[in-house]
Formats: structure tokens, C-alpha cells, sequence
């Protein structure tokens, strides 16, 4: 596993990889958003913690179903690519998820970010308890992931003291997926 890597180093991920320049329906995440998607309540006001270029979004916008929804990212080039879309009521920001105020919502998401940040576990500190919170985590390592999990137990002994999982399951044998409420 390596270090935690920049934003430039995603900047470029963002711009070359086709799997980020696709209508999300292409994309090889789709699979595990839409499972994602049917945790979340309808009407719900929503924060995505490393939104990444807005796919995740763009198929919550199309489901028409959420009030509110912030993504946050610190990728330049993503951001720019979310706010490509005119997703009204869709809002994008660029900072960084270790250091910025991260607004109060009723569900927070975690789509392949967590395996990229040293203090994956701070973050999530930070978020407001009682609060539910959806998201993956890969099951094999890549350039830029800090860690990744083996198993679903290690998923759970990771982040129990944090989140009380209450589903956990795994999406075309590469990307665990989970439901709980932050503690």
C-alpha cells in the first residue's frame, strides 16, 4: 500500500481515465452507487465526500428524489467536471475533506474515498453523530490507496467504533458496501 498522494496526482486521474469520463451509467462503480443509492431516504439533504467529477450526483439528479446535495473534492479537474453539469439545487466545492467544515447533512456518502486518506478516522469524527452514512471501500490495493480490506470483518473492525454498520456487502468481488449510522 502507499502514501497519500495530492490532489495533482488526481487531477490527472480525472482527466485521463475513461472510467471518470463517462455518463455514470458506464461507469464500473454504477453497480455499487445504485445499491448505494436505495440506502439513502428520499429527501434527503446530502454531503459526498470526495464527489470526485460527479457521476455519483448525476445519477442521484436524475433519480430526482434528494433535496439537497454538496459534494466535496479536492481534485480541481473533478470539480471542474461536476460543475460542468447543471444540476440545479447540485452543489460542488473544492477543498479538502482532512481540514474543511463539512455541512451538516442527513446522509453522508463515501464512495472510494476512505482507502485514500491517512486519517480516514478523523474524518469521520468529525461528522455529526446519529447520522447516516453510506459508502465503499475497494478490496484491492492501487496507486493512491492507503489501505484496502480483505475481508468485510476488516471493513467493520476498521470503522465499528465509528459507524454502527448495519449492512455490509460486496459488489462484483472488488468493492465492499455499507450502511450504518455514525457513532
Amino acid at each position: 500500500m502507499g502514501s497519500e498522494l495530492g490532489s495533482e496526482y488526481y487531477d490527472k486521474v480525472f482527466k485521463e481515465d475513461k472510467k471518470y469520463n463517462c455518463h455514470f451509467t458506464e461507469s464500473p462503480f454504477y453497480g455499487v452507487w445504485k445499491q448505494l443509492a436505495l440506502y439513502i431516504p428520499e429527501e434527503s439533504s446530502i454531503v459526498d465526500l470526495g464527489c470526485g467529477p460527479g457521476q455519483f450526483a448525476e445519477m442521484l439528479y436524475e433519480m430526482d428524489k434528494f433535496v439537497d446535495y454538496y459534494g466535496i473534492d479536492f481534485s480541481k479537474v473533478a470539480i471542474k467536471m461536476a460543475k460542468e453539469n447543471d444540476f440545479d439545487g447540485f452543489e460542488f466545492k473544492r477543498d479538502d475533506l482532512r481540514t474543511c467544515k463539512i455541512p451538516e447533512a442527513d446522509v453522508y456518502v463515501a464512495c472510494e474515498v476512505l482507502e485514500h486518506i491517512m486519517d480516514d478516522l478523523e474524518l469521520l469524527e468529525r461528522l455529526p453523530k446519529g447520522k447516516l452514512i453510506v459508502g465503499s471501500v475497494p478490496v484491492y490495493d492501487s496507486a493512491g490507496h492507503v489501505r484496502y480490506f480483505e475481508d468485510w470483518k476488516k471493513v467493520k473492525e476498521r470503522y465499528e467504533d465509528l459507524i454502527d454498520i448495519e449492512t455490509i456487502g460486496m459488489f462484483a468481488n472488488i468493492i465492499y458496501f455499507f450502511k450504518g449510522e455514525l457513532r
